[in-house]
């Protein structure tokens, strides 16, 4: 076994990256990038970074990472978000392991502490210049969270910084951004989302062991908080929009209140089984948890607030998940009203994972696919959103790409039931 520091330290050229996105494409698992790395012990290894942050929550004290095998744990800890975190918990001594994953993750920390300083500045500068056209943001999940209700803002991975501006201030905004010298790249057209990429900031990851303090960042701008399923199903949050508070730390800038910031919380971590990360479910928690001791938020405001938005169905994978990182934060009665109007098929599918099986990098399933469309309709808007090529208004090389990558899948028969 090669030593896990100096496994993880080495760092991969963009024609490294490509190569193993191309293999594990021609494997029929586009997403899994981690040839020398056995699936079954990066699954064991999640399953011991939920059990330790479960213990955390619960108020253990002295909790010990006994998982020994430390590059499946590397991996575990960076798709999964949690690396930074577990190494800040082993720093203050509330953790403890070997001596190697203690140096690891106290690595992740180090960068990510780096890279949200890097990150901070640049908003700020952003903030600063969009006040200049009277335009105040929005700012959205981690660079909001990471500052309110993380311990420190290091132990918060991302990868955007999201913010939010309204339509009639979208050409304003794409004007500072391009005299800022960011590049625009479309994502979708209606509504309005496009992310700005600075030519000071990497276009290919530095490493895939831990989020590298020069990885890739951008600024995914929004102009509508709604969004869209594959089944065609809009999720009204805009209707919410009016409890947003103005806040600190990034020149004048707006950071949501409550029940809306769970409310987009919950349904950005529901709308992908791709999204399902131990860091989302923590980040709900230690956001529920803080809120509702303050008396900010309030259960029957925020399943009201669900209803307003499309239904409680759009956040029942959330709050599921999250009450297994902290059973009994959600009171019964919330689990069952959510639980009594989600559709059957998408209960199946989540009865059936846990936190730590959930993220699908190295399976396909067709029912997980699914589990949004409730009838016969919904299933073939979604077939048909999977075969359009330009539907959200993607480069056409991205999206044949994708297509390109189901089809391989389906030809390798590596879709199950």
């Amino acid at each position: 076994m090669v030593d896990c520091i100096a496994w993880a330290s080495v760092e991969l050229s963009p024609e490294q990256v490509n190569q193993r996105r191309i293999d594990a494409r021609r494997n029929g698992y586009a997403a899994w990038l981690w040839p020398d790395v056995d699936i079954r012990h990066w699954r064991r290894a999640l399953e011991e970074i939920t059990s330790v942050t479960r213990k955390l929550l619960a108020g253990e004290a002295n909790t010990t990472i006994a998982c020994d095998d430390t590059n499946a744990m590397c991996i575990a800890a960076y798709t999964s978000g949690m690396g930074p975190f577990l190494g800040y918990w082993i720093e203050r001594g509330v953790v403890r392991a070997s001596d190697e994953i203690g140096t690891l993750f106290r690595l992740h920390l180090a960068h990510n502490r780096w890279r949200m300083a890097r990150l901070s500045a640049v908003l700020q500068n952003a903030v600063e210049e969009l006040n200049k056209k009277n335009i105040v943001p929005l700012v959205l999940k981690g660079m909001d969270t990471a500052f309110r209700y993380f311990p420190e803002p290091g132990t918060r991975p991302l990868s955007d910084i999201d913010l939010f501006v309204p339509a009639d201030s979208i050409a304003n905004t794409e004007q500072v951004f391009s005299s800022l010298g960011y590049r625009r790249v479309p994502r979708m057209r209606a509504p309005y989302a496009c992310d700005w990429v600075h030519p000071s900031a990497s276009q290919h990851p530095r490493t895939l062991a831990f989020v590298h303090e020069e990885d890739p960042w951008s600024f995914d701008i929004l102009g509508s908080l709604d969004k869209r399923l594959p089944t065609g199903a809009w999720i009204g949050l805009d209707s919410l929009l009016v409890p947003a508070a103005r806040g600190t730390g990034a020149g004048r800038a707006l950071v949501m209140k409550q029940p809306l910031l769970t409310l987009y919380l919950a349904v950005h971590f529901s709308q992908t089984l791709l999204n399902t990360t131990i860091l989302r479910a923590l980040e709900l928690v230690l956001v529920i948890r803080r809120d509702c001791a303050l008396g900010v938020l309030d259960w029957d405001d925020f399943l009201r607030a669900a209803n307003i938005i499309g239904g409680v169905r759009f956040i029942y994978p959330a709050l599921i998940f999250a009450e297994q990182l902290a059973p009994g934060m959600i009171p019964t009665e919330v689990i069952e009203a959510v639980r009594s109007e989600t559709p059957k098929n998408l209960r199946d599918v989540v009865a059936n994972l846990t936190l730590s099986t959930a993220q699908p990098l190295d399976r396909h399933s067709v029912k997980e696919r699914f589990m949004w469309a409730g009838s016969w309709r919904e299933y073939l808007v979604q077939i048909g959103s999977e075969l359009t090529l330009d539907g959200r208004g993607a480069p056409f090389e991205a999206a044949a790409y994708s297509i390109g990558t189901k089809l391989w899948a389906l030809r390798r028969r590596r879709y199950s039931g």
